[in-house]
């Protein structure tokens, strides 16, 4: 644990020290946009929570997003077939896993006012209202349109949704593509539901 706590220290310092050199010295780049675009909570230990959020985000729930997806294409086999023979696209599976897997179940984001005010804001409820989704429970990459909110919008959309649905896409294409039988041996086990909903363990088997 000690070791742990020491090495995320040390990423949270490098990262600071990242921001507050752009803070100083712009350029044109990710980082300076960063900086003048992001609102921060007021005292060091709000702006250092920012800073973890989002790098644990990124290394966090990728993963969920990726063995969750190829769950739901071991449970729904002929929308695996279908990806397969090119009936559906990539993106089409990415966007629906990531609409029921909702890997940040809830988010805050700052008011429109300068006080201390927070608005929170229900993605997992929000992604599988019936009012925007018929059978929102199921798994359909057809559906259109799927104006899930996973990713956020707007000027709190998550800096990595591309990359992330990118790498789903091609991991949950290339594992069923190379384990042609590919199966669950045992149900999935969430390690936590909000506000990140976690895939712990998905145990597979395969012949072959």
């Amino acid at each position: 644990m000690a070791k742990g706590e020491a090495a995320v220290g040390r990423i949270m310092d490098i990262f600071e020290d990242y921001l507050a050199e752009r803070h100083h010295h712009p350029q044109d780049d990710f980082l300076t946009d960063l900086v003048r675009t992001a609102r921060r909570p007021r005292g060091a230990a709000g702006r250092r929570g920012q800073r973890l959020f989002l790098l644990s985000n990124a290394f966090g729930n990728t993963p969920t997003l990726v063995a969750g997806t190829i769950g739901l294409l071991l449970d729904n086999p002929e929308v695996a077939a279908a990806m397969q023979r090119g009936e559906l696209t990539l993106d089409q599976v990415t966007e629906e896993g990531a609409r029921l897997l909702t890997p940040i179940t809830y988010a805050l984001s700052a008011g429109d006012t300068d006080d201390d005010e927070w608005e929170t804001h229900y993605l997992a409820a929000a992604n599988r209202d019936a009012q925007e989704f018929a059978a929102p429970d199921v798994f359909d990459p057809a559906r259109v349109p799927n104006r899930h909110l996973t990713f956020l919008v707007g000027p709190h959309a998550c800096l990595g949704a591309s990359v992330a649905k990118l790498i789903t896409g091609v991991v949950a294409e290339q594992t069923l593509r190379r384990l042609p039988g590919l199966r669950r041996s045992r149900p999935p086990t969430w390690s936590a539901a909000a506000p990140l909903h976690r895939l712990a363990h998905l145990p597979v088997a395969w012949d072959v």
